[in-house]
């Protein structure tokens, strides 16, 4: 396989790894699954290696390591930039509702929170959290391209019979 052919599998299966990764992360109830190991950070870096290995060759280390970890990273990127961008556009107003709510909800969360707690202050916190996630998402997309590479293992065609008594008249 040519150079520039790897190169093309290798970025088709990082951003159609990022793409799942980050779409499916931004799918409410559905994203809570990132809360155990970064769930679909894995699995994007797994289906970018899957996508990578499709060719019918099996991915040496270095380059699962590399697509995982690039699909993880940049479906981190995705969630994280939608995330923080979806918070810019709630007002004071709404953020203090949600606070409302959640006191309703864990009367506990009350004598936890600093009453003096703002909306910018929650962007902030949100933007160092984030900041963390895109990191470990590029990780544990690491240990998907891995697994992916363990568990799935392209097989050869085999030509059939007839296939090679053409080739040899």
């Amino acid at each position: 396989m040519k150079s520039s052919e790897k190169s093309t599998a290798l970025v088709r299966g990082v951003l159609i790894g990022a793409g799942c990764a980050g779409v499916v992360s931004l799918i409410p109830l559905v994203n809570l699954l990132n809360l155990f190991f970064m769930f679909w950070m894995a699995i994007g870096g797994f289906i970018g290696v899957w996508i990578l290995q499709r060719r019918n060759r099996r991915a040496t280390p270095g380059e699962a390591v590399l697509c995982g970890g690039l699909s993880g990273f940049l479906g981190g990127l995705i969630f994280a930039a939608a995330t923080y961008l979806i918070m810019l556009f709630i007002t004071p107003e709404a953020f203090n509702r949600m606070l409302t709510l959640l006191n309703r909800l864990l009367p506990s969360l009350r004598d936890e929170m600093d009453p003096l707690t703002s909306a910018g202050d929650f962007r902030d916190m949100l933007g160092v959290v984030l900041s963390f996630a895109v990191g470990v998402s590029g990780l544990v997309g690491i240990l998907g391209g891995l697994i992916a590479r363990w568990a799935w293992t392209p097989t050869v065609k085999e030509a059939s019979s007839f296939s090679e008594e053409i080739k040899n008249d």
